[in-house]
């Protein structure tokens, strides 16, 4: 081909391409904005090339499908240790405690500009938001179009979203503290806001297994890291409780409950492999992380695997197993219950549980409970509404040096939703659970592949987790309880359509923008 010529013959003048003076003049700010970077830095490369990150990170989650997007963030929230909580920060820096320090604290904290007044998971919340109604309005095709939710989830999810909404505004009307009740709903309230995110990107036939993935990944991350702190920071229990923070509690026993449903269903070499090998880290684990709770919370999954599970030639022999070793237990019980040597020291556990003569903790735990039950029965049928505390009638020991909003945020979410709430608001806030629990009952029931009802036992087996450590220690007001519970809901409704439990709605055709 030859050069475009005039009338004359003369060569045309070229043309500069549409996008060159727009990246001309992107890099031109770059370069401005590492420059100043460098010179507020005072020479620090980190600053210097901070502005060069921000671009790369921007494309990155322009370019990139949004379920990668959330995936990524889900991971970094399971992992991520909350400031304050934990051995973190005074006794080890593992790495979960950076990105905690980014993702799950305010970045003003982090950055030290008083402006970023939100954590980096509202931030990538908000971008991922933005996005989805972004790539919406421009007819986008970068992400798959996501498989159907059942519209009565939804529905349950926006009652949910009302009660806390109608909560919190009771609670300011009859004079709460707004601070306060910031605390109180910020991380709950992200629960049904997270629902209707990953439902509006996610694909039904490979999120449930990308997500237990996740999980397991985030599980034995810190399964290692309180398995090293005991082994190498702290193996006298005596500078810390925990290893790493409470509601890894959460992590570690879905995990063990999820290789356990794929052993009662499928039966193959696989999933004994992942039991072999999964399972005494686990164990190791929680072991090392000192929290009974957790024990506490697979004794529940399992038992409620055991009852749903219908009758075959395992589980009548396990039947007779336990009949059998029923007494013995009973006798190794009784002879333990007051001693304190090392071979009764499960004992020991059962009983820092039920007896609170035995436990401060668990004494503590119960004088919270009644004062909780006082101040309910004080505020029917509405509830107190949030920015509110609870009455203290009993005075148990004071903690308010290292947790001042204990009265805010009591351990007992559950019974605390109920002093809050009253019983409307309780099961306006519990009709999401409740519909995850019915959703993934149904496809169990429904499901012919042992994969999907080893899927369905795990959802099953975390909603019964979550509604344990909700119960016993701040299980609502946790990262890690959000971003399990909230994929696992999506994965109930979606795996009760894929299994033909429930009817499939109505397909809505999707609009074709004309050119």
């Amino acid at each position: 081909m030859t050069p475009a010529t005039t009338g004359g013959g003369a060569p045309a003048a070229a043309t500069t391409p549409p996008g060159a003076f727009r990246q001309r003049a992107l890099f031109a700010v770059l370069g401005a904005a590492s420059v100043a970077a460098a010179v507020i830095g005072q020479g620090n490369l980190a600053v210097a090339l901070a502005p060069l990150g921000a671009v790369v990170g921007v494309l990155a989650l322009y370019k990139a499908p949004l379920r990668a997007t959330m995936v990524a963030t889900a991971f970094m929230m399971l992992i991520s240790d909350p400031p304050g909580a934990g051995p973190a920060g005074r006794l080890w820096f593992p790495p979960s405690f950076l990105v905690g320090k980014f993702m799950g604290d305010n970045l003003n904290n982090a950055t030290g500009i008083r402006a970023l007044g939100f954590s980096g998971c509202d931030l990538m919340t908000g971008v991922m938001t933005a996005l989805l109604l972004w790539r919406w309005a421009t007819n986008q095709r970068i992400d798959p179009r996501p498989s159907p939710t059942p519209r009565e989830l939804k529905v349950a999810a926006l009652i949910s979203l009302a009660a806390w909404l109608v909560m919190w505004a009771w609670g300011l009307a009859r004079g709460g503290d707004f601070r306060q009740s910031l605390w109180q709903v910020q991380k709950p309230l992200y629960l049904p806001l997270q629902f209707f995110l990953i439902q509006s990107i996610g694909d039904g036939k490979r999120e449930l297994k990308t997500y237990g993935w996740v999980l397991a990944a985030a599980a034995f991350e810190k399964g290692f890291q309180a398995i090293w702190f005991r082994l190498f920071v702290d193996p006298s229990y005596d500078t810390s409780a925990t290893a790493t923070n409470h509601s890894d509690s959460i992590l570690f026993a879905a995990t063990f409950v999820m290789i356990i449903a794929l052993n009662v269903e499928k039966r193959d070499r696989r999933s004994a492999v992942y039991a072999a090998l999964g399972l005494p880290i686990l164990a190791w684990a929680m072991v090392a992380n000192n929290r009974r709770l957790a024990w506490v919370e697979i004794g529940l999954s399992l038992a409620l695997i055991y009852a749903i599970t219908p009758w075959s030639s395992f589980k009548r022999r396990l039947a007779r197993a336990a009949v059998i070793a029923a007494p013995i237990a009973l006798l190794y019980v009784a002879a333990g219950w007051n001693s304190s040597g090392r071979i009764f020291k499960p004992v020991q556990m059962i009983q820092s549980v039920v007896s609170a003569e035995k436990d401060r903790s668990t004494l503590d735990r119960e004088v919270e409970n009644d004062n909780l039950l006082f101040t309910m029965f004080e505020h029917q049928p509405f509830g107190t509404g949030w920015g509110h505390e609870y009455h203290e009638v009993i005075v148990g020991d004071d903690i308010s040096q290292a947790f001042p909003q204990y009265k805010y945020l009591p351990h007992n979410s559950v019974l605390g939703f109920f002093v809050f709430g009253g019983p409307l608001g309780f099961a306006g806030i519990m009709s999401l659970f409740a519909a995850g629990v019915f959703f993934a009952t149904r496809a169990y029931r429904a499901a012919l592949r042992p994969g999907q009802r080893a899927a369905a036992l795990s959802c099953l087996g975390i909603y019964a987790i979550f509604l344990m450590q909700g119960w016993g220690d701040l299980g609502m007001q946790s990262w890690v309880a959000l971003f399990t519970l909230a994929p696992t809901l999506v994965a109930s409704g979606r795996l009760a359509l894929d299994v033909g439990a429930w009817p499939a709605p109505a397909a809505r055709p999707r609009a074709v923008r004309g050119r």
